[in-house]
């Protein structure tokens, strides 16, 4: 999270300046050279001390070392056996010596973390009384426990068996030291079994004491994170691979009772609270939660964690008080979360008096996400408590495990939120959750105004309710991201040669790395100098002009006149420059193309790209058929088969034509991508059955396919409807195509001959081609004519381009990533790309800025308005490409109300008018 709050560390009192004296040094305390004597293992001197009269050896030195922990520290057993049995040292006293970081350190720890058994088993023999509450030192006891075993825990359950030993040793404490005959017994078979095979076991005590430590109004995420995992580890909730049964008994009895879920959720609505108030009132912050809210964040994060992870095998089991029945997993969720539904209240007030934006959004959009995970988990237990536990319980089970993997805790918030996205993704958004959020629609967007980053971290499964989020919020999402990546797309185009626009184009956006793809995008126009969105309008504009023409032939220079020698040696060169920079190829893939050169008009054979589906309607568009070939020998041995059915092994293929094609519809996924992530419409209209084919919708039925032509989806309806065992038609899975028949003899020929004068080689015809590979023989028959409706309908939309639909897709997810798809709508996407194609010149008129100070008012600017207005669209199109680079005005209007904060830049800002030359220019 960016912000400007200032890190705030604990106060600390100033050195005391040092005089300068002819007094000599005073010896240092007793306290001071008994901890010497210790630290040089120095005996006799350890001895000599301990005769000191009213010695107190549970005093601290100046610097906050006590005797008994440097004894333990350094692990002089024979010292601390006499610190203890002789004067009375207390276990409990720890160090504090803050200039050293040993602020909490007991005698206990000290022995752990200097692999001491005995001296552990020293430590644990002595008679402990509990420190009373009231007392300041408990806390000190506490913290150091807690810090300490979030470090050494790692290493010692996960690595070291010396390490294991010890703390199997040190967990598997006795309170009675006169064990019985019986115990006795236990523990000589204990010490039968390996030390690692040994099972680990926790006290009720010491569960209590890290509960205690966790829930703490000064606890910190590090600190609940680490010690859920290790209670995960020893209590084992989730061996038995389901949730445990109502007539079971958990390890620790607390896992059973309300109050004990009550009082996480209670810490979680405190915690949330504080954030939504920003307050911010710790003072040891570490250095990995640098801001105050950062704090309040993890915490939140790890409290609901801790909260699913003791609920999903226990909520069988939980029970009110001393009652013996089980409340029932609804019920006790319902009860257990209800300090957390207290928020609502307190987000609606805050949301409902933001009328700007806000330095830190993410306070409320946390809030809003864990409320929406609490409703979504709430309404389906309500629904169907059993399976909803159960599909929990699966969620949670797959958590613990991948926490117990992680080699450190993420400590940012974007990465420690993976739960509440998985469980939002797995649990449908109720309808009452939908009307909370629905009034609230102008908030969330002013916290999308603020940050577009929390609708991915957040606010994502709010894009599921139709008219909530903005698109432009959504396209402003995916510009952020682009911008917070390293790499980036940087393109440079001459315009000195219109005819290689296709090349330098296609051969730098193949060229790019994956990982620079979804970065930002730099245009260069050669020797032509210019900043700002006009030149990135300009570029998609050519990019609509060679691309994305229905029926075009090659590049539009390529229909008009031949350009001059020294164009062409330019363009040459740009494009030589720009095949040199390819460095996304290994030099085995350089290697393999110098092998099947390609000629620099070899892509613009390939042309037209695209046509329109309906020429007629001439409207939506579709990748254009390509035709299929077919040798005469193949139809010669057809003929004589007395057959016209076709396998695809039968068909002509060019691979290197299929292969130029690959790349070339790849490229254009990529530049369709690029260009929603830069608010740049296409001026390309594809039918929505295409954009949810892009972003693998599996809700696609056969009626999506046939959309385009009612009168082939009522043929279809018609086989789905017949009775093919009452009356068989004689029907296949094939269907009927034009195919190009190849007389290589007489190809030969001709080329032997005059061109001009020999009859045509091909020939056309309509044929039968199998639907899938291997069915073109099976009969259509009641039990497959749902297979054989799909299949036709697929073919009728994708005819025989199917590799090629693919290839967009593939190149569109290049640029876009698949979950950031999940955004949008079909509807959405089809917008973004076709653009508006009406100009709204009265919004444009509004939003004009004018020069030199000028006025609407001012004559010149009047006469210039009564002149535009009496344009018709294509004029006033050639005055807006004039203006801007494109004759598509901006997808969102040239109003920028909506936008966010973050968004400048991204999108045309300011029309300018320059009074002064008459001229105008955007930026």
């Amino acid at each position: 999270m960016a912000s400007a709050t200032p890190r705030r560390r604990p106060n600390r009192k100033p050195k005391a300046k040092t005089t300068s004296s002819s007094t000599p040094p005073s010896s240092p305390p007793v306290t001071s050279q008994l901890v010497t004597a210790i630290r040089r293992n120095d005996l006799d001197a350890f001895s000599s001390l301990l005769q000191t009269p009213k010695l107190d050896v549970n005093r601290r030195t100046p610097h906050g070392d006590a005797p008994l922990v440097e004894a333990c520290r350094y692990a002089r057993l024979e010292m601390a056996t006499r610190l203890l049995s002789v004067h009375g040292a207390n276990v409990n006293v720890s160090s504090s010596n803050r200039s050293a970081n040993r602020v909490g350190l007991t005698p206990l720890i000290a022995a752990c973390m200097a692999l001491q058994p005995k001296l552990v088993t020293l430590l644990l023999s002595q008679s402990q009384k509990r420190m009373p509450d009231t007392q300041q030192e408990k806390l000190v006891y506490i913290d150091g426990l807690m810090y300490t075993a979030a470090s050494v825990y790692p290493l010692s359950v996960k690595n070291a068996k010396e390490y294991q030993s010890l703390w199997r040793q040190a967990l598997d404490k006795r309170h009675n030291l006169e064990a019985t005959t019986a115990a006795r017994v236990d523990e000589e078979e204990k010490k039968r079994i390996p030390t690692n095979e040994q099972p680990i076991e926790l006290s009720h005590d010491g569960f209590k004491l890290i509960l205690n430590g966790m829930l703490s109004y000064n606890s910190l995420s590090k600190r609940v994170k680490v010690w859920t995992l290790i209670l995960m580890h020893l209590l084992t909730p989730f061996a038995s691979g389901a949730p445990l049964a109502a007539d079971k008994r958990p390890v620790m009895e607390e896992c059973s009772q309300l109050k004990f879920f009550e009082r996480i959720t209670g810490i979680l609505c405190r915690s949330g609270t504080k954030l939504a108030f920003c307050i911010f009132d710790r003072t040891d912050i570490e250095d990995d939660e640098s801001y105050d809210e950062e704090i309040e964040f993890h915490l939140l994060i790890s409290l609901f964690e801790l909260f699913l992870q003791f609920f999903a095998p226990y909520a069988r089991i939980i029970r009110d008080g001393e009652s013996k029945e089980p409340l029932g997993i609804t019920e006790s969720f319902q009860r257990a979360i209800k300090p957390v539904k207290q928020l609502w209240t307190l987000v609606n007030a805050a949301l409902g008096s933001m009328d700007d934006a806000i330095a830190t959004p993410q306070r409320f959009s946390l809030l809003l996400h864990l409320l929406q995970v609490f409703e979504q988990l709430e309404a389906a237990f309500v629904s169907d408590e059993d399976m909803t536990l159960v599909k929990l319980f699966g969620v949670m089970n797959r958590f613990v495990k991948q926490e117990a993997r992680k080699k450190r805790i993420k400590m940012f918030v974007a990465e420690q939120s993976h739960l509440l996205h998985t469980i939002a993704a797995t649990f449908p958004i109720p309808a009452s959750f939908v009307d909370k959020v629905i009034p609230l629609k102008d908030s969330v967007d002013v916290l999308i105004r603020s940050d577009p980053k929390v609708l991915g971290m957040d606010l994502y499964s709010f894009a599921a309710i139709p008219g909530l989020i903005r698109l432009e919020h959504k396209v402003d999402y995916l510009a952020m991201l682009a911008e917070e990546r390293n790499g980036s797309v940087s393109v440079s185009i001459s315009r000195a040669s219109e005819a290689n626009y296709v090349d330098f184009i296609l051969q730098q956006i193949l060229s790019t790395s994956a990982s620079n793809l979804k970065g930002e995008m730099n245009i260069t126009l050669v020797n032509e100098p210019g900043v700002g969105v006009g030149v990135t309008r300009e570029f998609f504009q050519i990019v609509q002009r060679c691309f994305f023409q229905p029926g075009l032939t090659g590049s539009s220079q390529s229909r008009g006149a031949p350009p001059a020698p020294h164009v062409l040696e330019i363009g040459a060169q740009w494009l030589q420059l720009a095949r040199s920079q390819n460095t996304h190829d290994s030099s085995k893939k350089r290697n393999a193309k110098r092998s099947r050169p390609t000629q620099s008009s070899g892509f613009t054979e390939l042309f037209p790209l695209f046509d329109f589906v309906d020429e007629q309607k001439r409207g939506v568009l579709g990748i254009a058929p390509r035709p299929v070939y077919i040798s005469k020998q193949v139809m010669d041995a057809k003929r004589s088969a007395k057959s016209l059915s076709l396998s695809r092994k039968d068909m002509l293929v060019d691979p290197s034509e299929v292969d130029a094609l690959k790349k070339v519809y790849l490229c254009i996924g990529r530049l369709i991508g690029l260009s929603i992530r830069n608010h740049q419409p296409l001026g390309a209209d594809f039918p929505v059955v295409f954009w949810k084919f892009m972003m693998r919708d599996g809700s696609l039925t056969w009626e999506s396919y046939c959309e385009s032509s009612d009168v082939f989806k009522r043929s279809l309806q018609f086989v789905l409807d017949h009775d093919f065992d009452g009356e068989p038609l004689d029907m296949r899975f094939e269907y009927t195509t034009e195919v190009v028949i190849v007389d290589e003899e007489a190809k030969q020929k001709e080329e032997a001959t005059d061109a001009a004068v020999a009859a045509p080689s091909n020939v056309t015809m309509s044929m039968e081609m199998e639907l899938q590979d291997g069915m073109g023989d099976v009969e259509v028959t009641n039990a497959n004519k749902a297979q054989y409706v799909l299949l036709r309908a697929q073919q009728f939309f994708f005819g025989n381009e199917l590799v090629y639909y693919k290839k967009i897709r593939d190149g569109f997810n290049d640029t876009i990533a698949r979950s950031d798809l999940k955004l949008f709508r079909p509807e959405e996407l089809r917008r973004l790309v076709r653009g508006e194609r009406t100009i709204d010149f009265e919004s444009l008129k509004k939003n004009v800025v004018y020069s030199r100070g000028a006025l609407p008012s001012r004559g010149v600017v009047q006469r210039f308005w009564e002149v535009v207005e009496s344009f018709d669209q294509e004029n006033r199109s050639k005055l807006l490409t004039f203006w801007s680079g494109s004759p598509l005005p901006p997808i969102f209007g040239f109003d920028s109300k909506y936008r966010s904060m973050n968004a400048v830049g991204l999108a045309i800002n300011a029309w300018y008018l320059l009074i002064s030359v008459l001229t105008c220019c955007c930026c």
